[in-house]
């Protein structure tokens, strides 16, 4: 990331795709670069470059229709040192999808053991609640009436 640029310097974005930089200014002590480019056909925002967190999204996205590389929030020692100014993400530093990791830990879960409400090990019985202890750390309680 070049730093240096200056205002109306050129930047090549992807190969023969070419934006020209309409801004430099500082920002909660961050230097910002900010091109005449759009961020993406949809967006209002243009491709800015910010100092000491990285650019606002990935350079490519628009040209493979891609919008998954937006930078909603940029942290350091678990405080936030960017947040975004997009309309469309409202300030949120996470957006609100579900993806396979989630599915994965239930996979990866396995049962170590079975215990009765005294805390001794156990088989699976009818009639008397038990603790289903698992691999990742949670329990499940369990009766199984007939």
């Amino acid at each position: 990331m070049d730093l240096s640029l200056t205002i109306a310097d050129s930047f090549e974005v992807i190969s023969g795709q070419f934006f020209d930089v309409d801004s430099v200014y500082v920002k909660n002590s961050r230097k910002y670069i900010r091109f005449d480019g759009p961020l993406y056909a949809t967006f209002t925002e243009k491709f800015t470059m910010i100092e000491g967190v990285g650019t606002n999204a990935g350079i490519a996205d628009d040209y493979w229709g891609n919008y998954s590389t937006y930078l909603l929030c940029s942290y350091k020692d678990n405080n936030i040192e960017y947040q975004n100014d997009s309309p469309i993400y409202n300030g949120q530093c996470t957006s609100f999808s579900t993806g396979i990791e989630e599915n994965i830990k239930v996979n990866k879960q396995q049962l170590l053991k079975i215990v009765d409400v005294l805390g001794r090990e156990s088989m699976p019985q009818p009639n008397v609640p038990l603790f289903y202890i698992y691999s990742d750390g949670t329990v499940e309680k369990r009766i199984v009436v007939e």
